[in-house]
């Protein structure tokens, strides 16, 4: 197949020069991937440790600037389709006793213009637009505590405006209260 073993040895030594030269740009790309990778888990780790700051921050200024009994973070918010978004809640118990509120949803949520509808849900992951709330907190005397309330919108949603009633209640009291939010959902 050779002419002369001085060409076998040329194609020999070209073979494993190729052979090398992969090897080490193999390794190269392996290495350049591991750096980028553990770039991009830093950047991510910090994204998410500003927001579970933003979070913390959020929470103390409603604990701060809560005079009611019961305090709402927003009103009202605007929820991408596909997104998620956490309203507080603060209770307040000024009282020389703990408390136990009780909360629930008021016949359930609807449609801007409509009585009910089967789009949105409480403690519904199910629904297009859902509300994810506890049932019931217990808050010690003389502190306020704060809630999370967690809204998604399914990918799936249209552009539109939920209505949703949170009724709280005291089990050993007359106090009574409704909170509406309202969630616009973009596209």
């Amino acid at each position: 197949m050779y002419d002369n073993d001085e060409t076998f040895k040329r194609f020999f030594k070209l073979t494993i020069g190729v052979i090398v030269t992969l090897i080490l740009a193999i390794t190269m790309l392996g290495l350049g991937i591991a750096f980028i990778s553990g770039i991009f888990d830093k950047a991510n780790e910090n994204i998410h440790n500003t927001g579970n700051a933003l979070d913390a921050q959020r929470q103390q200024e409603l604990t701060s600037s809560c005079k009611e009994e019961v305090c709402l973070e927003m009103p009202k918010l605007e929820l991408a389709k596909g997104k998620e978004y956490t309203v507080f809640i603060a209770f307040n118990n000024k009282l020389s006793s703990d408390i136990t509120y009780d909360l629930s949803a008021t016949n359930d949520c609807h449609e801007l213009g409509t009585s009910l509808s089967d789009q949105c849900g409480i403690n519904d992951k199910e629904a297009v637009v859902s509300m994810m709330m506890e049932e019931s907190v217990d808050v010690p005397k003389g502190t306020t505590r704060v809630l999370p309330i967690k809204f998604a919108a399914k990918p799936s949603a249209t552009k539109s405006t939920f209505i949703f009633n949170i009724e709280i209640s005291q089990a050993d009291s007359s106090y009574h209260s409704v909170k509406t939010i309202t969630v616009d959902t973009t596209i």
